[in-house]
């Protein structure tokens, strides 16, 4: 069990109290307390300062936010030790055999924002998480929802401000957060220019998408 220094409300220090079993204290006016030490749950993910509960094995105990945000983070990675041995097969005339290339996203930027899906949310009523882009004039609300009709009548929006919906949730909202803090006027509203006004005109649209081509 932790150490503790616990002090008395008279003003002195309590010591432990053997006789009384484990966590108990007691101080020399009298009073007598116990201390009980709540354990985390096994079941709670093992990222730092993370409540959600976890959906892996035990080895690694990661939530669903977490679990995506490592997955991209290892495609990614995969995807640059494959490029490599691309190169090596052109090289050496492909002489050897070398393990069969993984297709998975190999982008000009290797930012775990980069490798995010653009989706669509077609109708009201709840979702997977998505991470959201939502204009209001010349800023952007950069958050995530699980019921984005919802949250778009809630910010007293339209849809046609939606500028972009990417598949994610907490990790890659906080993901974005990060990567445009430079445009960050408060809270999750940024301002729409610079690298955030390229990020989103350079995703691409599905024909039927009600996302505007471009900002201006």
């Amino acid at each position: 069990m932790t150490d503790y220094a616990i002090a008395c409300g008279c003003g002195r220090a309590m010591t432990l109290d053997g006789r009384a079993g484990r966590g108990a204290f007691r101080c020399g006016c009298g009073a007598r307390i116990r201390v009980v030490e709540k354990r985390a749950s096994a079941t709670q993910c093992s990222a730092t300062a993370c409540r959600a509960v976890s959906v892996t094995g035990a080895s690694i105990r990661l939530c669903a936010d977490h679990k995506d945000e490592v997955t991209m983070m290892l495609a990614q990675e995969v995807a640059r030790t494959d490029l490599k041995n691309l190169g090596r097969l052109a090289e050496e005339g492909a002489t050897r055999w070398r393990e069969p290339v993984i297709p998975v996203y190999c982008g000009p930027e290797t930012q775990t924002t980069d490798a995010a899906i653009v989706r669509e949310v077609n109708g009201p009523g709840r979702h997977d998480p998505v991470v959201y882009f939502l204009r209001n004039g010349e800023r952007v609300k950069i958050g995530y929802t699980v019921n984005l009709y919802d949250r778009v009548t809630s910010l007293s929006l339209r849809r046609s401000d939606i500028l972009l919906l990417l598949d994610g949730g907490r990790a890659l909202e906080a993901a974005m957060h990060r990567r445009f803090h430079d445009y960050r006027i408060r809270g999750e509203w940024f301002e729409l220019k610079g690298g955030l006004r390229s990020f989103i005109e350079a995703r691409p649209r599905r024909p039927k998408s009600r996302i505007p081509r471009e900002l201006a």
